[in-house]
């Protein structure tokens, strides 16, 4: 029997500092190293880039509406 992953959504949002969802990203895209079924990926209000604080564009991977 396979176990199911533990997902993360993280919400990121127009002028949010880097670290607000970098660090945790990086914190479990780590602990995948032992546990694989681990996965994290980034929600937005909307599926377009979002501009960080830092002037980082990211592509979040769900919309608010369409989130696993």
């Amino acid at each position: 029997m396979r176990k199911q992953g533990f997902r993360v959504g993280m919400y990121v949002f127009k002028d949010a500092e880097i670290v607000d969802y970098a660090a945790p990203v990086g914190v479990i895209s780590v602990a995948r190293r032992f546990d694989p079924a681990l996965d994290v990926f980034l929600i937005a209000d909307a599926m377009r880039p979002v501009q960080t604080q830092a002037g980082i564009t990211v592509m979040p991977n769900y919309a608010l509406d369409d989130q696993p």
